[in-house]
């Protein structure tokens, strides 16, 4: 027989325990389609269930015939309809036995076109007659492309392990989708009967299928994040593309490839009453339950330094660098009496030695961040193994870019908005290294440079490092020369191919910081006269 692991209570007949399930698929006494199916006995919400999904059907007198044997052709029918195949366009078989007028002949094809059947020779599927246990399990097998979850031994002394079907068999088992007909027989030879054939089905379907499968409950784990609890245990988190908005929301997903729309209710919790009017920690909070994911820096999946730097970015159009070390090297040190809400609380030797974990104070001694274990929560800073760890505090308003600069004020809004393209010159059809900076001095300041970069580095004034300025011209020597719009506080503004138009802090960057070729100073005065200087010449 096969488990019945809808059941809460295991029915005395089984003989291998399995897991139990809450029943996926209600049914009222007063609809009982059988006479012959009797409420409470182990076939009778499979059968209820799949009947009323037209999977199966009864016979002409009402009952549907549980003890009656199923051939190959109707088990394929079913087994096509449950797996939702197109039949009417799938190629036909070679088999010389399928009548391609028939009623099977659709559901054969599309599941010989998977790869799900195949026939008892070349040219046979031996269509009529019935399909043993152990073709079935083959079929339920490869239909669902089910893979050994735990390797068991059978208990069943009629199988052989030489034989064909033993893989088959030991992959259900390992679901506990099957038990024996006896606690030591499986009668793998056997033919299948009706009522074990819904029975394995609805079951496989359950666990591995969408067709039965209820939403029950949908959580709003954060503004991006939809904790989903289904009526099979199943549960599921999915990413929103567009953040919920506080109060109710109605959402459209796919899951198993079914389309589920539930109403979910968002509550952003309050951060304290201290920092509520801050923007840094309002913007945090939006991200709780968000997952962790190493070197991620989206809500799809987010690591410490990732958040930190994204919640600086939303919030303040503040652009740190990438690491958590790194971040550590620039803004302001902040002792831990003057620490108020938005700093940055670093903590030293947690996964690997020096500093390597960082969040964002929210005030009353607790912070936020992206937990390796947890995902984006709430910690306290005396919790004994983050006072241990915790490093020190940095605060970051010194790194806002200085709008008031021309140059660096046209440059910023373009930050993660254009592409890299080679070639491109303008916004709409994206920026190369040299473009970018033309089309921003034009646009700044009416300064005309050429699009190349050693004829950049021509023009202007050279200027020494510890005196830049924002606006002025910066160069970095790689594979060739990339110039760069500096921002202050040892950032600048320029195009990458990976990022397009972004912003680098070139101190910490183990790429660019020793690149550093130089920087210019360009003044629309001296390139006017240097301008006509080449015009009179």
């Amino acid at each position: 027989m096969f488990s019945s692991t809808y059941f809460k209570k295991v029915a005395a007949v089984l003989v291998i325990p399995v897991t139990l399930m809450i029943p996926l698929h209600s049914v009222d006494a007063s609809t009982q389609k059988f006479p012959d199916v009797n409420k409470g006995t182990i076939y009778y919400e499979p059968i209820q269930a799949m009947s009323g999904k037209d999977i199966v059907n009864g016979y002409t007198d009402g009952t549907f015939g549980i003890r009656d044997y199923i051939t190959r052709a109707e088990a394929a029918v079913m087994l096509a309809r449950l797996l939702e195949l197109d039949t009417d366009n799938a190629t036909a078989v070679p088999f010389e036995d399928v009548d391609q007028g028939k009623w099977y002949a659709g559901a054969i094809n599309a599941l010989y076109e998977k790869g799900i059947i195949n026939g008892v020779s070349e040219n046979e599927f031996d269509t009529y007659s019935n399909i043993t246990r152990a073709a079935l399990s083959k079929m339920i097998v490869n239909g669902y492309e089910l893979q050994m979850v735990q390797e068991n031994s059978l208990p069943f002394t009629d199988v052989d392990e030489d034989e064909w079907y033993m893989s088959y068999l030991e992959v259900l088992y390992s679901h506990e989708l099957i038990s024996g007909v006896t606690t030591t027989t499986f009668e793998p030879d056997s033919f299948m009967r009706r009522g074990d054939f819904a029975l394995l089905s609805y079951n496989t379907e359950n666990k591995h299928g969408g067709m039965f499968l209820e939403l029950e409950e949908a959580i709003a784990t954060s503004a991006y994040q939809l904790q989903l609890n289904f009526s099979n245990g199943d549960t599921e988190s999915i990413h929103l593309e567009e953040p919920l908005d506080i109060g109710e929301n109605t959402r459209t997903f796919e899951y198993k490839q079914e389309t589920f729309s539930e109403t979910v209710t968002f509550e952003i919790p309050q951060p304290p009453e201290v920092s509520k009017n801050n923007s840094l920690v309002n913007e945090a909070y939006n991200y709780l339950g968000v997952p962790y994911l190493f070197g991620g820096d989206t809500p799809y999946g987010i690591d410490c330094s990732g958040f930190t730097r994204l919640v600086f970015d939303q919030a303040e159009e503040i652009y740190l660098p990438r690491t958590t070390d790194q971040q550590w090297q620039v803004g302001q040190d902040v002792e831990m009496e003057d620490i108020k809400p938005g700093d940055v609380v670093f903590f030293s030797d947690t996964y690997r030695e020096g500093i390597s974990h960082n969040g964002i104070y929210i005030g009353d001694g607790r912070f936020i961040h992206a937990s390796s274990t947890q995902g984006v929560t709430l910690s306290y800073l005396s919790s004994p193994y983050w006072e241990e760890k915790f490093t020190g505090v940095k605060r970051f308003d010194d790194l806002h870019l200085p709008e008031e600069e021309a140059v660096v004020s046209a440059a910023s809004q373009f930050i993660g908005e254009v592409p890299y393209q080679n070639g491109g010159t303008t916004p709409e059809e994206g920026f190369d290294t040299t473009g970018f900076i033309q089309y921003i001095y034009m646009q700044a300041k009416g300064i005309e440079l050429p699009n190349n970069a050693a004829a950049q580095w021509e023009v202007g004034e050279e200027v020494a490092k510890e005196d830049l300025q924002p606006g002025d011209l910066v160069f970095f020597q790689a594979n060739y020369l990339n110039p760069a719009i500096y921002a202050g506080n040892d950032q600048v503004v320029h195009v990458t191919p990976s990022k397009g138009v972004t912003v680098t802090n070139f101190k910490t960057s183990g790429f660019w910081g020793p690149k550093y070729h130089g920087a210019k100073r360009l003044v629309p005065e001296d390139i006017l006269t240097e301008n006509e200087g080449s015009e009179m010449q």
